[in-house]
Formats: structure tokens, sequence, C-alpha cells
């Protein structure tokens, strides 16, 4: 059994737990249900978010509240040849090395 479902059927019966993992796709649910409390305004807690990315506190953000803190986050980046996508695009390769800003003029 998924341990997401494992956790909701736990905390449906009431067993209280000292800490949990939870994903931001089910932080709303479970916040909104009472199962988890927020983090905002504990001792500490203040610091540990101002070396986060906002990004990062947002996921784990709900109607204003901090639910939790990451123990990793990752990075996904897109690589493409530039050459061969601007010449099967019909358009001259980009010389311009402004990433996003460059795609945007040739797209």
């Amino acid at each position: 059994m998924n341990i997401t479902i494992r956790w909701s059927l736990s905390f449906a019966a009431g067993t209280d737990h000292d800490v949990v993992y939870v994903r931001d796709s089910f932080l709303a649910e479970w916040a909104s249900a009472g199962w988890i409390q927020p983090i905002t305004g504990l001792p500490g807690v203040e610091e540990l978010l101002a070396d986060l990315p906002q990004g990062i506190i947002d996921q784990m953000t709900y109607n204003g509240e901090v639910y939790g803190l990451p123990y990793y986050s990752g990075t996904s980046v897109l690589a493409f040849n530039n050459a061969h996508l601007m010449q099967a695009a019909g358009v001259g390769e980009c010389t311009c090395n402004l990433g996003t800003k460059c795609f945007n003029k040739h797209r």
C-alpha cells in the first residue's frame, strides 16, 4: 500500500504522529483536515526559511502558514542542441547566449 494512503488512514483513525513526510501535492488536504500543524512562528524556523528559495517555501505553504521544511530539493535542466533546433525551425543559429530571451526572440 502507498505510504501516502497509509498516513491518511492513520490520521483518519486518530493516530498522532510527531513527524511525517508529506508531499506538496497532499499538503493542502492534510492541513485543511487538521492532520498536520503549521511550523510558522516556531523557534528557529524563520532562520531556516531564510536560507531557502521562495519557491520551496511556497510548496510547503497553505493558507499563509508554512507546514514543513524540505529534506532535499532538485533542479531540472533543459539542455538542447541549439544549432540543430534552430536549423530545424528555419532560424539561424542563436549566438546571443541569453537562454530564455534568445529562445523567445526566435520562436
